[in-house]
Formats: structure tokens, sequence, C-alpha cells
């Protein structure tokens, strides 16, 4: 399997960087965008595979997406895992794996 891309939108870029360093290494293509509107340029013209950021994303937008705080009443559940802020290098590696399911090998 070739390396999964993975569009990181938040307004942090020391959070993103951070997403960036554990993920980064082979396997994952990370691209970055600082809000969402420019998040979406990158969806209208690059497919990604997963899309992790902090804010709850469009019906149309079908791409497993990682929420970066906890869940809340009235939220969407449909192709989404919360991962709580502050997590774990390991915290999200699993939020990553449960996300694309079995897209990733369980042995990285």
């Amino acid at each position: 399997m070739g390396q999964v891309t993975v569009l990181v939108i938040h307004s942090s870029a020391a959070l993103r960087e951070q997403i960036k360093f554990v993920l980064g290494g082979g396997e994952y293509r990370i691209m970055q965008a600082v809000d969402f509107g420019q998040g979406l340029g990158f969806l209208r013209f690059r497919p990604v595979d997963l899309l992790i950021c902090e804010t709850e994303v469009p019906n149309f937008v079908s791409v497993p997406t990682i929420l970066l705080r906890e869940c809340r009443k009235g939220d969407s559940k449909l192709q989404r895992v919360y991962l709580p802020r502050p997590f774990s290098s390991d915290g999200l590696n699993v939020a990553v794996r449960r996300a694309l399911g079995d897209m990733v090998s369980p042995f990285t």
C-alpha cells in the first residue's frame, strides 16, 4: 500500500507540527491547513485519506475524521473518532488506526 494522505486543519502551527512529527516517517503524507477554508481548497483538488481537525466537518466531507476534542451530545459519530487534547503520541496513533480501519498496518 502507498502512503496514507492526512490533512491536518488547525490554527496552531505548533499542534500541526506535533502531529506531523508523530505521524511523519514514511507511512503518512501530512498536509497542513490553518483553517477550514484552506482545508476545503485541499479537499477539492487533492484526495485525502484522513482529516484531523477540532471542529465538526460538514456532512458533504466523506473522509474519515479525527476530531481533537471530546465527543459532545448531538455530535455525528459517522466516520468520526474523538481524541481529546492533550493527547499522547500513542493516543494519536491509535486514533489514526481506528479512523482508517484496515488501511494501515497494525505493525507500524
